[in-house]
């Protein structure tokens, strides 16, 4: 769970969270409560969690963005597979599986998609066995060289591969 008392901003980086299970609220992330929380995920995989609401990312916050991010095979029992926010919220550069369909937002908050997100498998090379890596090989990832490389951390990416440029 997230949660910021005085509304520091908060980003989560360069990060796989994947397969977990809530009863409740944010199977992969939970972001409520703060007064004005302004959650930012980049470069993160959330992928296989599951919960009641928002199987991937549950939030009531007053702002969320996330970038160069997948949201893959999440799941929810009531509303927003991948998602499900009471918050402002935008997406760039990421691959969300079913698109917005995928992502509930209560009435009276926005969803910023913009043109840079796909909706595409992201192949990952072994789910099952918990690798999240993305697939390289034969038949790369749609996810590989997509995303804003202004947004990368570090000059290598996690497979140790020099970062896209540009």
């Amino acid at each position: 769970e997230v949660w910021s008392p005085v509304g520091v901003p908060i980003t989560i980086e360069s990060c796989v969270i994947a397969d977990n299970v809530s009863w409740s609220y944010g199977g992969g992330i939970s972001a409520r409560y703060g007064p004005a929380l302004r959650l930012r995920l980049l470069n993160c995989t959330v992928a296989g969690n599951e919960a009641s609401n928002g199987g991937g990312l549950w939030s009531m916050a007053s702002n969320v963005a996330v970038d160069n991010s997948i949201f893959w095979g999440n799941t929810a029992s009531t509303l927003g597979a991948q998602m499900s926010t009471a918050s402002d919220t935008t997406l760039r550069f990421s691959d969300v599986e079913g698109g917005r369909a995928d992502i509930y937002v209560e009435p009276g908050f926005n969803l910023d998609w913009q043109l840079s997100n796909i909706v595409a498998d992201p192949t990952f090379v072994n789910v099952l066995g918990g690798d999240y890596h993305l697939n390289a090989g034969a038949s790369p990832s749609p996810c590989i060289d997509a995303a804003d490389s202004r947004l990368a951390v570090g000059l290598l990416d996690v497979e140790r591969h020099p970062r896209i440029a540009g």
